[in-house]
């Protein structure tokens, strides 16, 4: 640990902004053309925590009053055409500083904050002192091009790394081994509000409870269907003899959201997996009526929260069913629960085109959770009515796609258009990429888009899009949109012909001699292989063989492929 004094010299027309950790000392001019600045962090740190821009930026400039009356500068710096994008990104960290001020007593203490915006970091994020560094994903956001997870992601990553400033800078990791430590650490603190409800809830105004409470109810005239740690937030789990019917019951009734959700999820982890067997054992398969008749009942509600609708109403993903099974089947977990989607698109056709209808907007963009979950209601509901691949439904999501003015409902449009292969699902990518192609970020959700698609024979459409002209391997971002998340879709990545792991195989060697960190996080999709059926273990197996032999490896793939194979 040591204390840093930076002065960097540079040419100014090259290099016009010069920055480094804590203060500006002192900054003039030069002989030559050159310029130079003069950086002093008054706190000692690790050298991991150093770091050093420069280049042409520009900055949004604003400024933090903290609960000293201290006026700290403010500024966000980015390439001048990404500027007007970074209004959100400065309100989340005004509000990440106030948070860590009301609610740890923790003011910043130095007078500058800088935040460095990169589009080709390799990391999302990184908290070095005072000049935090990012992804561009992580910082840029405007209505017509980010959608609401895009500026929630921004809100929780920028107040994340601001709260590394004392979990993690100035208490910080004596070795690596203590890198879990200050990251748990700094995670406990951005998610305190509900570690903050969690304690309001659990002691109240009373003060401690007992470790252990018994509770007896007399002159109950039926059996009572208990809903459980109400109001409850801690991360548990609980074993319960709650019945199938009382799940249902609790669906259906339970004026606790999160137990009402809970109940659906269990539900459905239920339900899915009891048809995957029949699935695997070629029965003809069937919806249990009463899982209809309970997400009818959430669907119709006027009372409830409209995105803890959205949420209840949408099905256990992919990954969370095979990771429930003693041998992950992709396929079959795909097939049951597209078929669950369907069914319920059926069923509930009429309530889903009136969720849609009812929660259009003509008003503008705002990032606020009553617009949040209007539209994730809307754009949830129309994602169940594509699946029917029937004409009214296909041609509405293109009204919606159309009319949309918004990219969270826009680009939703599109995703539940490319659900269903053919010449519509074709001319609307086509369409999208034509009117966002000069936006990198956009284009990169383009890609993402279609690389987690599990349209049959995808393993090619995405070989192709590695020679499309907006595709670039030495974009790190570019990569995590496109081999990412080809990676993260269960059913091309895991083709039964081995196809996907080839097509991984062979972009980790590429990957590796242009950027080795980013190849090795590529490889980490192999790490657990051993989840499969044998076959897909003997391909999965074949490729990591092939990637350790390689010659010229880099030690960061090596020593991830090496891991995963022995895992």
């Amino acid at each position: 640990m040591a204390k840093y004094t930076c002065r960097i010299e540079g040419d100014k027309a090259l290099y016009p902004v010069l920055l480094s950790n804590g203060n500006l000392i002192k900054q003039g001019d030069l002989e030559g053309g050159k310029h130079y600045a003069l950086w002093e962090d008054p706190f000692k740190k690790p050298c991991y925590l150093f770091a050093l821009v420069a280049g042409q930026l520009e900055c949004r400039e604003d400024s933090f009053v903290t609960c000293s009356g201290r006026k700290v500068t403010l500024r966000i710096w980015t390439p001048a055409q990404d500027l007007p994008k970074t209004s959100h990104a400065m309100y989340s960290l005004k509000e990440a500083m106030k948070w860590d001020e009301e609610v740890f007593g923790l003011e910043y203490d130095l007078d500058l904050f800088n935040i460095v915006v990169v589009p080709d970091f390799n990391m999302g994020a990184m908290e070095n002192k005072s000049l935090n560094v990012f992804q561009s994903r992580l910082v840029l956001a405007s209505p017509e091009a980010a959608t609401d997870g895009d500026y929630a992601a921004i809100l929780g990553v920028i107040g994340h790394e601001y709260f590394h400033n004392w979990t993690g800078n100035r208490v910080t990791c004596r070795d690596w081994f203590q890198l879990t430590l200050k990251e748990g650490l700094t995670v406990f603190r951005d998610q305190g509000a509900e570690v903050v409800r969690m304690y309001k809830t659990m002691f109240g105004a009373s003060g401690f409870r007992k470790k252990e409470e018994e509770f007896v109810f007399n002159n109950v005239s039926e059996r009572p269907v208990p809903s459980l740690l109400r109001v409850y937030s801690a991360p548990i789990r609980l074993d319960s003899d709650l019945t199938e019917s009382d799940l249902y019951f609790l669906l259906a009734n339970d004026s606790d959201e999160f137990n009402r959700w809970e109940a659906g999820q269990v539900l459905a982890r239920k339900l899915m997996l009891s048809l995957v067997a029949d699935f695997q054992q070629q029965k003809t398969l069937a919806l249990n009526p009463k899982f209809v008749d309970g997400l009818r009942a959430i669907l119709r509600s006027t009372i409830l929260d409209k995105e803890f609708i959205a949420k209840a109403i949408t099905l256990p993903g992919q990954g969370e069913i095979m990771d429930m099974m003693p041998v992950a089947d992709p396929d079959a977990v795909h097939a049951v629960r597209t078929f669950i989607k369907k069914e319920l698109a059926i069923q509930l056709k009429d309530d889903l085109l009136a969720a849609v209808s009812s929660n259009r907007s003509s008003e503008a963009y705002t990032f606020n959770h009553d617009s949040v979950a209007r539209r994730a209601l809307k754009n949830t509901c129309l994602a169940y009515l594509v699946s029917l691949n029937e004409p009214d439904v296909t041609e509405l999501a293109l009204n919606e796609y159309n009319s949309a003015t918004n990219m969270t409902e826009q680009f939703a449009a599109l995703a539940a258009l490319s659900q269903n292969p053919g010449q519509v699902r074709d001319d609307a990518l086509l369409d999208f990429y034509n009117k966002w192609q000069y936006d990198y970020l956009v284009v990169s959700k383009w890609f993402a888009l279609q690389a987690t698609s599990d349209i049959p024979g995808n393993v090619a459409n995405v070989q192709k899009l590695l020679a499309h002209p907006a595709f670039d391997m030495r974009n790190p971002n570019k990569v995590y949109s496109l081999i990412g998340g080809f990676c993260g879709s269960p059913v091309s990545f895991h083709a039964k012909d081995g196809s996907g792991y080839k097509f991984l195989g062979e972009v980790v060697l590429q990957l590796d001699k242009i950027n080795p960190q980013v190849a090795s996080r590529m490889v980490s999709a192999f790490s657990r292989w051993r989840r499969y059926d044998e076959t897909r273990q003997a391909l999965a197996k074949a490729q990591l063989e092939m990637i350790i032999a390689a010659n010229g490896l880099s030690e960061n793939v090596y020593e991830i492929a090496l891991k995963s194979l022995a895992a």
